[in-house]
Formats: C-alpha cells, sequence, structure tokens
C-alpha cells in the first residue's frame, strides 16, 4: 500500500490530511504537538503513535518537523 501525502487548499481554506493512516493521526495534531514541545519524532511517537506500526509516514512526520525548525528562531545564550 503506498500513501500520497498533498496539501490541497481552497478559497484560502486549508484542509485536513491524514498522515498517518495506521494511527488516524492529522497534520493538525502533529503541528499541535511540535508547536506543544514534542520536537522530535520519538516525541511524536510516543504521544501520538505516529510511525510506530508500518512507518510510512516517518518522512511526512520528519517533513513537519523540519519545516518547524526552519520557522523557530534560534536564541543564542550569552555569558
Amino acid at each position: 500500500m503506498r500513501i500520497v501525502i498533498i496539501n490541497i487548499t481552497s478559497n484560502s481554506r486549508r484542509f485536513t490530511m491524514y498522515v498517518c493512516v495506521c494511527k488516524a493521526v492529522t497534520d493538525k495534531q502533529i503541528k499541535s504537538a511540535i508547536n506543544n514541545g514534542y520536537c522530535s519524532r520519538k516525541d511524536l511517537n510516543e504521544c501520538l503513535g505516529v510511525g510506530t506500526v508500518c512507518g510510512k509516514c516517518s518522512p511526512q512526520v520528519k517533513q513537519l518537523l523540519d519545516e518547524h525548525r526552519a520557522q523557530t528562531p534560534i536564541m543564542w545564550a550569552t555569558a
């Protein structure tokens, strides 16, 4: 079985897409978890169960994490 993930937009409204079909987890649920501090695939595996059955969602989960990291500013500590 091959799962194809696409983004669909209509009238500036984004539809929810299932990323993990095995656990019925959507992109919005994953983004919400990431925004609440679950910052690794391991964290998301434990929190939502994504990637724990067949693993076909792992590339999409990684992409969502990478997108979040790219948008998150890095804070440098000063001594």
